[in-house]
């Protein structure tokens, strides 16, 4: 599978930065004086007898698409097939923005959405949990985020931030996903206190661009994100 990897990442963990039919009207009309109308009446006549001019018996019907390339055309991207590559069989390494290392990858399950080939940014949302030998067994181990594709293709970098939980997934267009987060804050797990944040995305048909950003600036230090590239 190609893996596109449109832009590099920034200091901010890659996600803290920066979206034929035409009618032939006829008419006719006629005066009153019967004279008139009795010649007009035999032109009419003599025009209806004649063969139509502007219509040649060879003349074909174009058909539609004719002239194009095996595989171009609005409709050529339902010929072809997105495979998820994000099955949840492996785990996937997860990269701390405080640490150069790390042991921890993210055990993780499709719940929604799919990548779409005929679609210039398409989503799918993983749910798991965090662990060092397996998936983690504590409330705070939690986490959701959603990966990227563009025209099926997963999308690597920027890559995606864990969050506790996804709130929504928001298609705005084609092009334009607006994802919905919420963050454990320093409060135990347990308490249930989350920090809310949005953003986002647009891929303008190179790379995927992030605006209207509202993450909490304590994941400048703090986030989490997923080494998609180790994907295959």
């Amino acid at each position: 599978m190609r893996i596109i990897n449109p832009l590099p990442k920034s200091a901010t963990t890659g996600l803290l930065a920066v979206g034929c039919a035409a009618s032939l009207l006829v008419g006719c009309s006629s005066d009153d004086d019967p004279e008139e109308g009795a010649t007009a009446t035999a032109t009419v006549t003599d025009t209806v007898t004649q063969p139509p001019a502007s219509t040649p018996a060879s003349e074909e019907t174009p058909t539609a698409g004719a002239g194009q390339e095996p595989g171009q055309g609005a409709d050529s991207c339902t010929e072809q097939s997105a495979v998820n590559p994000l099955t949840g069989d492996q785990p996937i390494p997860v990269h701390f923005a405080n640490s150069d290392t790390s042991e921890v990858s993210f055990y993780y399950s499709a719940m929604e959405g799919a990548p779409d080939p005929c679609t210039p940014l398409s989503w799918v949302k993983l749910a798991g949990t965090n662990g060092t030998s397996g998936p983690g067994a504590t409330s705070g181990s939690v986490r959701e985020t959603v990966a990227l594709f563009s025209n099926g293709q997963l999308i690597t970098d920027p890559a995606p931030i864990l969050a506790r939980h996804i709130d929504s997934v928001e298609q705005i267009d084609d092009s334009t996903v607006r994802i919905n987060y919420k963050f454990y804050t320093d409060a135990p797990a347990a308490s249930g206190e989350f920090e809310s944040g949005s953003a986002t995305f647009h891929w303008d048909g190179y790379q995927l661009e992030v605006t209207e950003n509202t993450l909490p600036t304590e994941q400048n230090e703090t986030a989490e994100t997923l080494n998609l590239g180790a994907v295959m």
